[in-house]
């Protein structure tokens, strides 16, 4: 209920400040695409898809005419939507939209670089969804070493990483590496942010349901005590 109310909160003020934006700049204002984006990953969280994917076709119209169609910006758009896509189910325009994300990002920012490594995620777990474990892994892997190299491995983001190479080998039922990349994980998001933090605990239930597929329900019991 906690966080239930957090989105429902950020939602109100992301709406409000559409409206603001919209009121002194006109509705066709970068400012309103950013909100937009913004709501359109609020409602992927809080699993209204179909709100999501209006609100982010409207910011990808909106920064594709104003910026033009290498932006950042749409870039950013762009990989969200193949987010959204994956969820959905329809794996051909998740793809697609990741794959013009990840060509806009190595154009703007070269071929190692975090923006890249951000893609790269979204298009593993795309995969992953897809059923290509090996192509999932692959991008999965790229990104890895990415962060591993500009921001270290004890960083929440590389730890990000880690965590979908982890639900990859969940998903293969290769339990022993998941549960190694997940406790690693675990570690990395304690350090940053404390047990109670909304990153550990989700790393913390995904350890747990790794334990339970295993029928190993003693161990599942205590990761909550």
């Amino acid at each position: 209920l906690y966080h239930l109310a957090r989105y429902v909160a950020s939602e109100e003020k992301l709406l409000l400040s559409k409206e603001l934006y919209t009121k002194e700049q006109g509705a066709d204002s970068l400012n309103v695409a950013v909100v937009l984006n913004l709501l359109g990953m609020l409602y992927i969280r809080t699993n209204n898809l179909n709100g999501a994917e209006v609100a982010l076709n409207m910011a990808l119209e909106l920064r594709s005419r104003i910026l033009g169609d290498h932006s950042a910006e749409l870039g950013e758009t762009l990989n969200v939507i193949a987010s959204l896509f994956s969820l959905k189910g329809n794996f051909t325009d998740a793809l697609s939209s990741g794959k013009k994300a990840l060509s806009i990002m190595e154009e703007l920012y070269g071929m190692d670089s975090m923006e890249v490594s951000n893609v790269l995620v979204t298009l593993g777990e795309v995969y992953m969804n897809k059923g290509e474990y090996e192509k999932a892994r692959e991008n999965l892997n790229r990104a890895l070493k990415i962060n591993e190299d500009k921001v270290g491995p004890s960083h929440s983001s590389t730890a990000d990483v880690l965590y979908a190479l982890g639900a990859v080998a969940s998903t293969e039922c290769d339990y022993d590496k998941a549960e190694e990349l997940f406790n690693t994980t675990a570690a990395i998001k304690r350090a940053a942010f404390g047990e109670e933090h909304p990153d550990t605990t989700r790393v913390v239930n995904r350890i747990a349901t790794v334990y339970v597929e295993q029928n190993r329900l003693a161990e599942a019991e205590t990761v909550f005590k």
